[in-house]
This record gives structure tokens, sequence and C-alpha cells, in this order.
């Protein structure tokens, strides 16, 4: 880079598929969330959209670029497009999310931006999430695409423990694989639930599509069954099923609860959504497989009570006293039965609901506790200076390794990216080819190790 970046704002460049949550995308939140806590560490944050920007140029003090889409083209293939793009060699850092915006990241990268550092976020497992839903030759082709688009990258960021360390499993197959950094998702703190003095109904959330095994909704059915059958009595709410199989999921869950359970169509009104939490007494994530489930993030927030599954990326954070104190947190990790069976799961669930509905008082006192924890720990603003110091400890690691000539590889690219600067007639800034710079990692990933014969 001709200039350090200590000297300037930090420029970053963040590529995905939209700016909202319209379509349930925890990703988009992510990117967005993140977007913004860059911008208010310091960060000058540019976040190119495979649609049409809804609202103004600059958002939350990010700068937005819709893309007006093409007909006939997919939105990752929007991605790639290169009109208004920011100049070439202009960015200090690109970020791509996976297989949903991580090719295209990549290949801005590498054509226009060859100094800045890319950035690949790892959102799920596609080793396990697939096989759970009964496809394991899709299994093997994504996890395939993600380990090379992590492995072309300068630093993988893994969203939680369990993601974390699934990359780096997954980038053993490279002699130089990049760095991985564990990101934690921003906690927003909002004002604390005023709970009545006595209660004697109670209300139990899962957020999911009812009609998803691996969230686990009907799981929570049997397990509100079970408690009504104990004489407690507790009512099930589930947000987040199709429009057209909402009366549907509402008559087959209610015959598995024993009670009229409300299912509720899947919604990015951040009203709706909390107005869910406010009016629940417990909130539970029973999932068997997940990265990191935000929903957790947003009931800590609200102060809710929470019940988590340990097979899950939030659940492991919770269990882990380096991270979070045991009082606050072991209590609320409910541990995944060893035999997979599935009533073993429900009597645990069950067995641990019971306790807290037994003494909701005490289960709230320790969800502001967690609250207020977290707020001061776990915001966006903190994951985006956390990711800014990885990336600094990585750029210097980089400077040191490019005192050596650069390989055959990096010429090319080098070559690719000032052919793209010609073609957009822009001026190419000075490059850097062995000053301090940060490396140049190709798109086609390390030389994998040799197998043993």
């Amino acid at each position: 880079m001709s200039e350090s970046t200590t000297e300037r704002a930090s420029r970053v460049l963040a590529v995905y598929l939209e700016w909202d949550s319209a379509k349930g995308s925890g990703g988009s939140t992510v990117n967005r969330e993140l977007c913004v806590g860059l911008a208010e560490a310091g960060a000058d944050v540019t976040c190119r959209i495979a649609e049409a920007a809804d609202g103004p140029e600059l958002m939350r003090g990010v700068r937005v670029q819709g893309l007006e889409p093409i007909p006939g083209v997919d939105p990752r293939g929007q991605l790639l497009r290169t009109e208004n793009l920011p100049d070439p060699g202009s960015m200090d850092v690109v970020i791509g999310h996976a297989k949903f915006s991580g090719g295209a990241a990549g290949w801005l990268r590498d054509n226009f931006y060859p100094e800045a550092q890319l950035v690949q976020f790892s959102h799920y497992i596609p080793d396990e999430l697939d096989r759970w839903r009964g496809d394991p030759e899709q299994a093997d082709r994504h996890t395939e695409t993600e380990r090379r688009l992590m492995a072309a990258a300068d630093l993988v960021v893994g969203i939680g423990p369990l993601l974390a360390e699934e990359s780096a499993r997954l980038l053993r197959a490279y002699d130089n694989p990049p760095p991985v950094h564990e990101m934690i998702p921003g906690i927003s703190v909002y004002t604390p639930i005023a709970y009545p003095a006595e209660q004697q109904r109670f209300h139990v959330l899962v957020f999911g599509r009812a009609d998803d095994p691996l969230k686990g909704a009907a799981a929570a059915a049997e397990m509100v069954g079970a408690l009504r059958q104990r004489g407690i009595d507790v009512h099930l709410t589930v947000r987040g099923a199709r429009p057209n199989q909402v009366r549907e999921q509402e008559v087959q869950l209610s015959r598995v609860a024993h009670s009229r359970v409300r299912v509720k169509p899947f919604t990015t009104d951040q009203v709706a959504l909390a107005h869910d939490l406010t009016n629940s007494d417990l909130v539970v994530v029973p999932s068997m497989h997940g990265g990191f489930e935000l929903t957790l993030t947003e009931s800590i927030g609200h102060g809710v009570p929470v019940l988590v599954s340990d097979a899950v990326g939030a659940g492991m954070f919770l269990a882990d006293p380096r991270r979070i104190p045991a009082e606050l947190g072991q209590q609320l990790v409910v541990p995944s039965p060893r035999d997979l069976n599935p009533q073993s799961l429900v009597n645990a669930w069950t067995e641990r609901m019971a306790g807290i509905l037994a003494d909701p008082e005490a289960a709230r006192q320790r969800a502001r506790a967690l609250q207020d924890y977290c707020g001061t720990r776990y915001t966006w603003r903190h994951a985006a200076e956390g990711l800014q110091k990885a990336l600094a400890e990585n750029a210097a690691r980089q400077a040191r390794a490019t005192a050596r000539p650069l390989t055959e590889r990096q010429q090319r690219q080098r070559g690719r990216a000032a052919a793209a600067q010609s073609r957009l007639a822009v001026t190419p800034r000075n490059a850097s080819t062995g000053d301090g710079a940060s490396a140049v990692r190709s798109t086609p990933p390390p030389q994998e190790k040799q197998r043993r014969r």
C-alpha cells in the first residue's frame, strides 16, 4: 500500500446479497451490523449488494452501493459486475461471506484490489448441515467450495467458537493456511422487561421454521406437552413458519403439545420480533445443529431467560467460563444425549425447563445479569474492533513475508489488476512489491499437503 493505514481510516469493501434481512438471512444481519460497527470504529466502509439499494446512499455511516438486477443473472453473479466499483487499488480490506458472496469478494480483490486483505466469513458447517438434511453428496460439494474459498483468503473469520474450530479443521489440508479469527456476534441491550410479581401461565418461544427438524420446534412441542402433564401451565409460540403453512403447523404442533400452539409466519419486522421476546418467559434453542444462533443474542439483549443446546456455537459460547462466568452461562446450556435418542433429548430439556419455571424470578435475575455482562463486552463495536486487531496482526505477519520476491502467481495477479485498472480508465495506485505491504494471496488455494503413500 502506498500510504499507511495508520495515517488514515482503513478502507473496507464488504460484498453481500442484501443489506436488510428481508429474506431471513443471518448472514445479512452479520454483514450489516459488522459494517456499521467498523464505521463506528473509524473505518471508511462501502458495502456492495446484489439488489437495488432501498434508501439513502449512506446508511448508518456505511456507503451502500446497490446493483439494479440484470434479468437472468442470479444474485451471486450480480456481485461480479464492476459498474461504479470503488477505484482500483483503493481498498485495504475486502470482505466476503462464504458461498453467498465469498467467490465474488475474492474475484474483486484479485482483479481490482490486489494489495487488500481478503477476509472470508464462515457462516455454517456444510459437512454437517447438508448431511443432517439427508444430502451427503451436496455436503461434500459445499464443503469443498467453502474450503477453497477460505484457503484463498488472508484471514478467515468463524462466527462463534464452533465455526472457528471447524474452519481451522477444514484448512488443515493446506501447508500454509490463513489464520482463523473467532468473532462473537454483537449483542444490543434493550430496556429490561417488567415481569408481573405473580404469574400462573408461562410462555415459551422458539425461533425457526416449524417444518425444519434441525430447529427443534416439534421437540419443543413435546417438551411443553410433558410439562403440562406435570401440571405446569405453559404455552408454546413458534416464530418463523412459511406463511402458507401456518395453519397446518399449528394443528400438528398443538396435537403434540396437548395445547394450542401459536405458530407465526417469518418476519423481519423488528417491532414484532421484540414483542415476541418481551411476551415470553423463556426462549429455547433446541437446535441439533447450528453455527451461532443470532436469536440467542437477541434474547440475551432483551434480558429474557434462555436455554440453548450444546450442539450449537452459541451453546459452546455460553458454557465456556473463559467467555461467560460459569454462574451466568453454564446453567443455560443443555447437553445433547450421547445416544442421539430423540426421547432422551426431550426428557433432558423438560427437566431443565421445569427447573427454570419453578423459580422464574431467579431465572430473570440471571438473565438480567447476563444482559449486563454481555452488553459491556460483546457489542458489534467490540466485534469490529476485534476484527481490526486481527487484520493488523495479520498485516504485520504478511509484511515480514513480503521481504521475499513475488511468486509467479503473485506476478500474474498483479498483471490482472493492472489490466483491470486500464479497462476502467483509472490511474492505478503505486503498487508496493516488497516494502512491508500486505502479502497477496491468489484465488487458487495454496498447495495441498502431499498424501502419504
